[in-house]
């Protein structure tokens, strides 16, 4: 989403934070394009939240999967990655795991072989991960060590991992993941929870997968003979707590779709969520936010922003909206100066953006120029001095009586407008198919 699209979103924020305290297991759900992964963001960088939660976010619509075999041993080493990014695995966490452990070199050596098929992120900072986690294996006795010398030591093994065989090494990845959430929790104090991003973009067959990984961690600490405890996350990672990130009800038509009703989905889906789940939408705020942003960029009443827009409002997501209106001065040729406010032109610009066909420009024109004649020719009649646009410069005739004309300047930059009716029979009247298809003669492809 861009930059400069800031969304205010401190009350769900904290509707969240109050929601995560009490369901161990929950699903964010949002429509598609609705602004989940934004508002995961700025959840994830809010102070409240820092001092209380630790987020480690997965992003499984980047697995390379065969099997449920293959999607489990890639959660593990997805997870075991993002934990030694966020430094959250120690040495001694290493020791602890690795130190009766006979095939050090081949567990190590999955592992990588399996980050190959994570990718989690063009900004994860793998390398280092790597070098860390290798350096301390050099302190372990000698019989346990596997290779020295930092990025050369790496560089070895990753290079050896053509011709390593796949070894789902279960019981050791887990357990290291486990003793390190275990052991960071407990020095810092917070709270560790993970974040299963992006499962709507997933095909209803892996995202499925997916599910029933975690509904097995679940069942779990049942075959382990515990008796259930409150959170009951799965024992199996040991997090406090686990999101998933997608829409509720679209989850509800895949499953009804795939594999059964109504009542066979509320079965399934209680096994993840049976205290509920997280709904919100940024919409309404987002849909304010946009007119308000807009209103400020062109300089026109944020009426009028809503008015030429109504007509795709719904079609369009947060995301949408968010690159609508970055860089748009820079699509224009035109420059504004003191007899030329290009306000309207900016907000033409971003309504071919959002997809709008010139036919539905011509009509949302239309429209505003019949209900609010006046501030629509204050908009747009500084371009009747621009060549092609008027036979009488700087004036505009509006239907067949009243022509309008520039009588001074406001302090808002566009101008304030008289009117003289009747007009010469002669002059011609604003054709608005001719004049938007004039205007965007303006506007960068």
């Amino acid at each position: 989403m861009a930059s400069d699209f800031n969304i205010p979103v401190d009350k769900e924020i904290a509707q969240f934070l109050q929601h995560l305290r009490i369901h161990s297991r929950t699903i964010l759900s949002a429509k598609f394009g609705d602004g989940k992964s934004y508002f995961l963001d700025k959840f994830e960088k809010d102070i409240s939240v820092r001092e209380e939660y630790k987020l480690i976010k997965i992003y499984p619509i980047n697995y390379q999967v065969a099997n449920n075999e293959d999607i489990y041993s890639l959660l593990k080493y997805d997870i075991l990655l993002q934990l030694m990014i966020s430094d959250m695995v120690s040495e001694q966490s290493i020791k602890d795991v690795f130190s009766g452990v006979k095939e050090v070199g081949r567990v190590v050596a999955a592992f990588f072989e399996g980050v190959r098929d994570v990718d989690p992120s063009p900004k994860a900072q793998i390398p280092y991960a790597i070098i860390k986690v290798l350096k301390s294996f050099s302190s372990f006795p000698k019989k346990l060590r596997i290779f020295k010398g930092g990025n050369r030591a790496a560089k070895t093994l990753l290079d050896q991992l053509e011709d390593s065989s796949p070894f789902y090494c279960e019981d050791i990845i887990t357990k290291l993941i486990r003793n390190s959430i275990s052991e960071w929790s407990s020095r810092t104090n917070k709270k560790v929870t993970l974040i299963v991003e992006d499962l709507d973009r997933l095909e209803p067959m892996h995202l499925f997968r997916i599910l029933n990984v975690f509904s097995a961690h679940m069942d779990y600490i049942y075959k382990n003979g515990d008796a259930p405890t409150g959170t009951l996350v799965g024992s199996r990672f040991g997090f406090d707590s686990i999101v998933f990130v997608t829409e509720y009800n679209n989850l509800k038509r895949l499953f009804t779709h795939f594999y059964g009703g109504e009542e066979a989905f509320v079965g399934y889906i209680n096994k993840f969520i049976p205290q509920g789940f997280f709904e919100y939408s940024l919409r309404k705020s987002a849909d304010s936010y946009f007119y308000d942003s807009l209103s400020k960029i062109t300089g026109m009443e944020r009426k009028h922003v809503s008015s030429l827009l109504s007509s795709r409002m719904q079609a369009i997501s947060i995301r949408d909206m968010a690159y609508a209106i970055q860089d748009i001065e820079g699509q224009v040729l035109l420059k504004p100066g003191p007899d030329l406010n290009i306000g309207f032109l900016l907000m033409l610009v971003v309504m071919k953006r959002i997809g709008m066909g010139r036919l539905s420009i011509v009509q949302a024109c239309e429209n505003l120029s019949k209900s609010a004649p006046f501030q629509f020719v204050r908009y747009i009649i500084d371009f009747m001095n621009l060549d092609g646009f008027s036979d009488v410069k700087g004036k505009l005739k509006i239907g067949d009586m009243t022509m309008f004309y520039i009588t001074s300047r406001n302090k808002d930059g566009f101008p304030d407008v008289g009117k003289e009716s009747p007009v010469p029979d002669d002059m011609r009247k604003l054709n608005m198919v001719d004049f938007v298809s004039k205007l965007f003669e303006y506007v960068v492809p």
